[in-house]
């Protein structure tokens, strides 16, 4: 047995590598699913802690409480952003890897036809909603963070 023999997976590659996308997909969905939960319950908490601080300022409450939501703001922000990184990781590694090397070539995939991961990377599936190459989803859930540290800070 030679050491090229050693490297290579048993079984079919291409099956392989087709079992790991279907992963990988599942992964992308559920990472997904948490992130819109996240950001859920980053409105709701936020929303939710300014209005019973703004309920309560007859009460003396310092204005120092308002830092409290802002702060937990960018902390969701953080966790946000996190699983977003996780899901370009995961995309990338599909369209780079898996895509790319493993299955256009073992199954002679038209050039100018484009696998999945290729085609969200590329112009054609943007749509025109996005400024300066960012989606308006990012600024919609930051815009919610400079507001509520806005008010912190006044």
């Amino acid at each position: 047995m030679t050491s090229e023999d050693k490297m290579q997976p048993p079984g079919d590659p291409s099956a392989l590598a087709w079992d790991m996308m279907v992963e990988l997909r599942k992964e992308i969905l559920e990472s997904q699913k948490i992130r819109a939960q996240i950001i859920a319950v980053k409105v709701t908490f936020v929303s939710a802690a300014f209005g019973v601080i703004a309920a309560n300022l007859d009460k003396n409450i310092p204005l120092l409480t308002l830092a409290a939501p802002a702060f937990a703001a960018i902390l969701f922000d953080f966790i946000i952003m996190s699983y977003s990184f996780s899901i370009q990781r995961m995309g990338y590694y599909v369209r780079e890897y898996i895509e790319k090397k493993i299955l256009k070539p073992r199954y002679a995939w038209p050039k100018r036809m484009l696998l999945w991961q290729e085609f969200l990377k590329s112009s054609r599936s943007k749509h025109g909603l996005s400024l300066s190459g960012s989606s308006f989803a990012i600024y919609g859930n930051v815009g919610m963070t400079f507001l509520a540290t806005g008010v912190a800070s006044y």
